[in-house]
């Protein structure tokens, strides 16, 4: 398979988009990959400056990759738009994208891992999406005698992800179906234990106030069509933008990686996509401590 193009957008973090693009662009096969950067436009006029930065800094990578694009939004048109709108713009041209925001630090090996995963699962239609992040030891950890270097989640993770063009197309991010899922009490007790009672929470916030984010959509898009995420056993991102400076993350440096670990050579993934009734209640224990 052709690499993976990556998809990522930014608006106005210089200082942790110069981090992002730096890890990336050392990442093995980063000048194989292609660079498609969304650059979402100034919510107000002091914030023209920062914008045009970040602009000027994505140009700063273009040898770095295969080739780089960016894609500048005149207007704010807000996160969701944004990777909406740039990722199914990047799946017309490509069957496969890596989905980076501006606030994570990928591992050396990030690049590779994706695309060893999108080909490895490249025809089963219940996997959804791959996940780059997983949660620190401290707060979730495998069970001692897994054997795989990777696990399966019903509930997508959105720092660093990856996917397909036929799984993507399958989202409706309007959710026409809302109001009869919300009057089906057993769809929604079946979420609520799959992906979570904070992830529903969200979900409803979403659809009644409109709020700006997009992830729980796609993970409920992951539900109503019975699919999976498949998440690293070690992760590859560590966030740094859970240090305050996200629109959706309050600071909160439990969930930060360390990178400093070696990728095995040959990846043991679990090819029959399962959810292991273990891992999903410790996986759920970190959103619900006392579940």
């Amino acid at each position: 398979m052709q690499k993976a193009p990556v998809a990522l957008f930014c608006y106005n973090r210089p200082d942790h988009l110069r981090i992002t693009l730096r890890a990336l662009s050392e990442n093995v096969g980063a000048k194989d990959t292609p660079l498609y950067v969304f650059c979402d436009g100034p919510k107000t006029p002091e914030d023209h400056h920062s914008v045009s930065v970040v602009r000027q800094l994505v140009m700063d990578f273009h040898d770095a990759f295969a080739r780089v694009e960016r894609i500048d939004h005149e207007n704010n048109i807000g996160l969701a738009r944004s990777i909406i709108q740039g990722v199914t713009h990047v799946l017309k041209q490509h069957e496969t994208v890596i989905v980076f925001e501006d606030d994570l630090r990928s591992h050396p090996n990030s690049l590779a891992y994706f695309n060893s995963c999108l080909e490895a699962f490249h025809y089963n239609m219940g996997v959804f999406s791959i996940s780059g992040y997983s949660f620190p030891q401290s707060l979730f950890a495998l069970p001692a005698n897994y054997p795989y270097d990777a696990y399966w989640s019903a509930r997508m993770q959105c720092w660093g992800w990856a996917t397909w063009r036929d799984r993507w197309n399958k989202a409706s991010f309007d959710i026409p179906e809302y109001d009869a899922f919300m009057a089906d009490p057993y769809a929604i007790s079946a979420y609520k234990f799959w992906i979570g009672q904070d992830s529903f929470g969200t979900l409803e916030r979403c659809m009644r106030h409109h709020l700006d984010v997009w992830a729980c959509r796609w993970v409920y898009a992951h539900f109503k069509n019975h699919a999976l995420c498949l998440c690293p056993k070690r992760s590859y991102i560590d966030n740094i933008g859970l240090d305050g400076s996200g629109s959706n993350c309050a600071p909160e440096d439990r969930r930060r990686n360390t990178l400093e670990w070696e990728q095995p050579k040959t990846l043991r993934l679990p090819i029959h996509a399962a959810v292991d009734m273990e891992i999903h209640k410790a996986f759920q224990a970190v959103f619900n401590p006392t579940r």
